[in-house]
C-alpha cells in the first residue's frame, strides 16, 4: 500500500476557471522482473488503484498479461476570457498586458490572421503557457511505507584473517545501523538486506532484489558494474561510496558516487579562495617536496590571473626576518606547496621567528592535514589554519563525541582509526538517502539537485557531470581553526 499525497498548484485569478479532470486508462504488458509496486512507481499510480482498473487480477500475474493503467489527464479550457479590443490597440500592446506572445494570441484567435484588428472587436484571451503549468496537478508523489535496501560490501566472510578493509567496512555497515535506527525514530520504517559482495552474482537472482528500492556498495569495480545494470533494469538507485573513478556514472543516470575526487570541486574550491583572500596578501612557498601539490598550485594561480588577482612566489629559504615578504600591515595569506606533515613543521618553524604578529597570517593547507592537526592544535589555532576538503569531522564536537560513545556502546569496540571514519560515512550516507528518498517518494530524482545533507564527517550535494551520467558528490567543507581552539565548519 502506497501513501499518496496529491498537491495541486493553486493559480488565482479574478474570475472562476473551470478544469476538466478525467481518468485515462493506458494498457500495459507485464515484462519479466516487473511487479504491480515498480508499474505504480514508474506511472504515478498506486497498487491499489492498479489493482481496482483491473478486478481480473489475483495474487499472482503472468508475463505477457494485459493490464489497464489508471493516469490521470486535466483538460484546460483554452480561452480564459474575451477582451473588446480598445482604440489604437495592437496585437503586440494587447499580448505584452495579458503575459502572452503574439503567436499565443493569434493561435487562439485564428481570424486574425486574415483580418486586421479593429476597435470594439471580441476576441479570445487565451492562458498562458506559464498559467497552463501552473492550473496543471503536480505530478502524484508517492511515498514508500518503507524504504528496502541492500548492503553489498567486502565483509571478509570467506577469509579466516579479517583484513584492515574488513575492519572499515563493518565499521561502515554499523554506522549505516545506527542511521536506521534514528530513521525509525522519526517514522521511516526500512528492510535492510546486507550480503558479503563475493556473492553479487548469485544474491541478485533472489526474488526480493526486484523489489529493492536502493543498493549501498559494492567495493570492487566489476560488481559495480554489475550492480548498475541491474539497478537500471530494476529502476533502484546504486549508492557508490568508496570508489573515486569517475567513469562509473558515465551513462549510468540511477547511479549516486559519494567518494568523488576533490580535483573535480576545484573550480568551487578556487573560486571560494577568490573570495575570500582577493584582498589579503597572497604568497606561494615552494617548499621542496611539492610534486604532487605544484598541479593544483598552478591552476590556482592561473583562476587568480583571470581573476585579475595578484600574489607572489617565493621559495622556503626567503622566509626570513627581515625579508618583507609578509607585510606587517595586511592580513597575508600563506600557501606552502606541500601537503605533508614535515612541509607543515617546516613553515611553520619559518613562521615563527617572523617580526610580524600572527594575528596577520592565515596559513592555508590541505585535506591531508586532518591526519595530524590533533598533534599541532596550538599552531593550527595559532595561524588561523584554513582548508577546503570534502569530508571533515571535529573530534572535539559534541555531535561526533556522542556518536563515537554510542557506536562504542552498541557495538562494544571504537571505530578504526582512519580518514575519515567509516563509522560516520556509514552514517552519514544512510541519513542522506532514506531520509530523501522516503520524504520525496517518486520525485527523488527531480529533487536531488537541491537536497543538501546535515553530515557530520561527509556532507552530499549531487550533480550530473553531463544529460546522460548519474551524479556525483560536489559538496565541500571550509575547515577554519580558530585563535581560541574551536573549529569553524561550513559546508558548501
Amino acid at each position: 500500500m502506497k501513501r499518496q499525497i496529491v498537491f495541486w498548484a493553486c493559480f488565482l485569478l479574478s474570475f472562476m476557471v473551470v478544469n476538466a479532470q478525467e481518468v485515462v486508462y493506458k494498457d500495459h504488458v507485464i515484462q519479466a522482473g516487473e511487479t504491480l509496486y515498480s508499474l505504480a512507481k514508474s506511472y504515478g499510480t498506486s497498487v491499489d488503484e492498479i489493482r481496482t482498473a483491473n478486478p481480473q487480477l489475483g495474487e499472482t500475474y503472468q508475463i505477457g498479461q494485459q493490464i489497464r493503467i489508471p493516469t490521470i489527464e486535466v483538460k484546460i479550457p483554452d480561452c480564459k476570457q474575451t477582451y473588446k479590443v480598445k482604440k489604437k490597440e495592437t496585437l503586440y500592446s494587447i499580448s505584452k498586458q495579458f503575459g502572452l506572445t503574439v503567436d499565443e494570441l493569434v493561435n487562439a484567435n485564428p481570424v486574425l490572421r486574415d483580418k486586421t484588428l479593429k476597435k470594439n472587436m471580441e476576441i479570445c484571451i487565451p492562458y498562458s503557457t506559464q498559467e497552463k503549468d501552473a492550473m496543471q496537478p503536480q505530478p502524484t508523489v508517492i511515498m514508500p511505507d518503507e524504504v528496502k535496501i541492500a548492503v553489498f560490501l567486502p565483509f571478509g566472510l570467506n577469509k579466516s584473517v579479517k583484513t584492515k578493509e574488513a575492519c572499515t567496512m563493518v565499521d561502515f555497515y554499523e554506522g549505516f545501523l545506527l542511521s536506521v535506527q534514528d530513521m525509525k525514530k522519526k517514522g521511516i520504517a526500512t528492510t535492510i538486506y546486507s550480503y558479503d559482495e563475493t556473492d553479487v552474482d548469485k544474491v541478485l537472482q533472489r526474488p526480493e532484489m526486484k523489489e529493492l528500492d536502493i543498493i549501498i556498495g559494492p567495493k570492487e569495480i566489476s560488481n559495480i558494474s554489475l550492480l548498475t545494470r541491474f539497478c537500471q533494469s530494476n529502476k533502484a538507485v546504486l549508492v557508490v561510496p568508496f570508489s573515486s573513478q569517475d567513469y562509473i556514472v558515465n551513462n549510468a543516470p540511477h547511479v549516486f558516487q559519494v567518494n568523488t575526487k576533490l580535483d573535480n570541486r576545484y573550480d568551487r574550491v578556487f573560486e571560494e579562495f577568490s573570495r575570500l583572500y582577493r584582498n589579503f596578501n597572497i604568497v606561494f612557498v615552494a617548499m621542496g617536496d611539492e610534486d604532487n601539490e605544484m598541479s593544483k598550485a598552478v591552476q590556482m594561480r592561473r583562476y587568480l590571473d583571470k581573476q585579475g588577482i595578484t600574489y607572489r612566489n617565493i621559495i622556503v629559504d626567503e622566509l626570513t626576518p627581515d625579508s618583507k615578504v609578509l607585510l606587517p600591515n595586511k592580513q597575508n595569506v600563506v600557501i606552502p606547496l606541500s601537503s605533508t606533515q614535515k612541509g607543515f613543521e617546516q613553515i611553520c618553524a619559518k613562521l615563527e621567528v617572523l617580526p610580524i604578529s600572527a594575528e596577520r597570517i592565515t596559513l592555508y593547507g590541505y585535506t591531508d592535514w586532518q591526519a595530524f592537526a590533533s598533534k599541532y592544535k596550538t599552531k593550527f589555532a595559532t595561524y588561523h589554519c584554513t582548508y577546503f576538503t570534502a569530508f571533515y569531522h571535529n573530534p572535539d564536537a559534541s555531535q561526533v563525541v556522542n556518536f563515537n560513545n554510542r557506536f562504542h556502546n552498541q557495538f562494544s569496540r571504537d571505530q578504526f582509526n582512519t580518514y575519515p571514519r567509516y563509522g560516520m560515512l556509514g552514517y552519514d550516507v544512510g541519513t542522506y538517502f532514506i531520509q530523501n528518498f522516503y520524504e520525496q517518494g517518486n520525485k527523488f530524482f527531480d529533487k536531488i539537485t537541491s537536497l543538501r545533507s546535515k553530515a557530520m564527517q561527509n556532507p552530499m550535494r549531487f550533480v550530473k557531470k553531463n544529460s546522460t551520467s548519474g551524479y556525483i558528490n560536489n559538496a565541500l567543507m571550509k575547515v577554519t581553526y580558530n585563535t581560541d581552539g574551536s573549529v569553524s565548519v561550513e559546508q558548501l
